[in-house]
């Protein structure tokens, strides 16, 4: 991924799931008689393609990518920003997507607890994926995270705060610096979240429901802080791309040792 992270931190910050993901198309799809074709990948929740676009260089001719969000704005910019990478981007829900296509591998990169109903979403996805094709989803388990992990989180964007590495405008940074000394990290970072999100135990149950919980396969020590990180305005910067890799490297190692918790969830299931 080098030549890709150079573009930037929405990029960059893309890193462990991608290593995932690819690891997951490779040797479900890549290494087995699945398919003989190009794989046939729906990306929902795509926002502006910058995961899209890694895939498409990463797999390039071996991959067909629809990308869809309901967001016009978001994919306009994708529409304008990734024209030259040959990917169907579409201004659409999965609700709205056309019933009749089939897909190899249907994907949600953060957007599954967006999707409403849940309930039915899944149950489209499962629909619009052919045999032995793969539901993949890269979500939060907001309720693994205490004052130990919010405490780590904070400490370091406080930093950033003090050196001046985070955009002042950012709504996000705006909400998780305000009265910093007067609430917990806890409080911090409810106050951040800007809206309820169905739990990671809703989410998973739902998916096991339609696929079977033998072809659901949870991972759940996946880092996930590094994107409120993002989120949080530091700035795009040969800087912010220093401390965004060292970020990562730090909250991964911090999950191996007990430190913190987990807060993101990797699902993966299989349609037989």
């Amino acid at each position: 991924m080098s030549e890709s992270t150079a573009k930037g931190l929405r990029h960059l910050v893309h890193t462990p799931f991608f290593t995932f993901f690819t690891g997951i198309v490779d040797s479900h799809h890549v290494a087995s008689q699945h398919t003989s074709g190009p794989l046939r990948l729906l990306e929902v929740g795509c926002g502006s393609g910058e995961f899209a676009q890694l895939l498409k260089e990463h797999y390039q001719e071996k991959i067909i990518i629809t990308a869809i969000d309901p967001h016009s704005h978001a994919v306009e910019k994708a529409k304008t920003a990734r024209s030259q990478f040959g990917i169907r981007f579409e201004n659409l829900s999965l609700l709205e997507a056309d019933a009749s296509e089939r897909y190899d591998i249907i994907l949600f990169t953060k957007s599954l607890h967006h999707c409403e109903p849940l309930e039915e979403t899944v149950v489209r996805a499962y629909d619009l994926l052919d045999e032995h094709g793969i539901f993949v989803a890269e979500e939060m388990n907001l309720e693994a995270m205490n004052e130990a992990t919010a405490g780590w989180y904070f400490g370091r964007l406080d930093l950033l705060k003090a050196a001046d590495q985070l955009d002042k405008f950012n709504k996000h940074a705006i909400a998780a610096v305000t009265n910093a000394s007067s609430l917990t990290p806890i409080e911090r970072w409810k106050s951040m979240l800007m809206h309820s999100l169905p739990s990671a135990d809703l989410i998973i149950k739902l998916i096991r429901d339609k696929f079977g919980s033998g072809n659901t396969r949870v991972t759940a020590t996946a880092p996930f802080l590094h994107q409120f990180l993002v989120e949080s305005g530091l700035k795009d910067t040969p800087v912010g791309k220093n401390v965004l890799t060292e970020f990562m490297a730090q909250e991964d190692q911090a999950i191996r040792d007990n430190i913190i918790a987990p807060v993101g969830i990797f699902i993966v299931a299989e349609k037989r």
